[in-house]
């Protein structure tokens, strides 16, 4: 029986899966998307489409029974979970056992539209394919080689040691923008890289690592998104949650701001992919200047586009 390892990537309103060989030759043997509108899932893989209801893990076990059915003599070893949050906890990929997830849940309140599904999929893949073994990737441990000056918030102490810093996001994104110039461009030391979806952020690389990125503690921050607000002065967020109160804010910030807002219209995955691909220099100059200016010179620039779909 062939081995094989699944990749599963959960956003906030997406899913993705890949069954590869575990073997050298690391071939695709299966591919499944899917996408939420109205608490309905539309399943993609290849050329078949079906609608999943309820949550993330009803299409997950969906998209899992699909793989296990055209692959049945393939033994899944492993499942690698992309988890947006790992905070300063988890720099390093790592079994998600009992007390890993309930560690992890704790840093939800950080990243409310990915921790909590992505960390529901276990379960699912538990039911499915009980035998193999969870395996956490974590987006913000790309970011720990930042310097500490660079991801120190200037709060107080007291709040500072109980984790309140800038981590970054959409680090497995970076890492294989790093990996991809280190092959292609080597003479490429100093970059700055843009990840653009639904989520977007940039990052700027000294030979391959991270020293700067516009994400902060949470992925609300840096450039304006699809539907979050980016960076806003803190005063207008203090302002505004005394007129009408957390819960009402906070879904505004992620759910009906950014280019949705500036646009005035609902922004659908297809027109934001439309507008990165001529990403507005008013919105992004900011956040290049700021991390040429740690690079230390005029970086390059390089945007990694998602496909189809995507939303991170």
């Amino acid at each position: 029986m062939s081995a094989a390892i699944l990749t599963l990537n959960a956003g906030s309103t997406s899913l993705k899966a890949t069954l590869r060989t575990a073997e050298r030759d690391d071939r695709v043997l299966f591919a499944a998307e899917a996408e939420r509108a109205n608490d309905v899932w539309t399943l993609q893989t290849g050329d078949r489409r079906e609608q999943v209801d309820g949550e993330i893990d009803r299409a997950a076990i969906k998209v899992l029974e699909r793989a296990s059915a055209a692959h049945s003599a393939i033994d899944t070893l492993a499942v690698a979970h992309r988890i947006v949050h790992g905070a300063d906890s988890y720099v390093h990929p790592c079994v998600l056992d009992h007390h890993a997830v309930e560690r992890l849940r704790s840093f939800a309140r950080f990243a409310p539209q990915h921790q909590g599904p992505a960390l529901g999929l276990i379960e699912a893949v538990r039911s499915v394919l009980p035998e193999a073994i969870n395996i956490g990737c974590f987006d913000t441990a790309f970011h720990e080689t930042i310097p500490a000056l660079h991801h120190m918030l200037p709060l107080p102490e007291r709040l500072r040691a109980l984790g309140y810093r800038r981590y970054g996001f959409h680090g497995l994104s970076f890492q294989s923008i790093a990996t991809q110039l280190a092959a292609t461009r080597p003479d490429l030391r100093k970059v700055v890289v843009a990840h653009l979806g639904g989520g977007s952020s940039l990052c700027a690389l000294h030979g391959g690592k991270s020293i700067a990125t516009t994400m902060g503690l949470t992925a609300l921050d840096g450039v304006p998104m699809t539907t979050r607000s980016g960076s806003l002065d803190p005063g207008v967020v203090l302002d505004l949650v005394r007129r009408s109160g957390v819960e009402t804010i906070e879904a505004m910030l992620y759910g009906k701001s950014g280019l949705a807002a500036l646009s005035n219209r609902r922004i659908s995955s297809r027109s934001a992919r439309r507008s990165h691909r001529k990403p507005s220099g008013r919105l992004l100059r900011p956040c290049v200047r700021s991390c040429g200016t740690v690079t230390g010179r005029s970086p390059a620039i390089r945007f990694g586009l998602l496909p189809r779909g995507s939303k991170s």
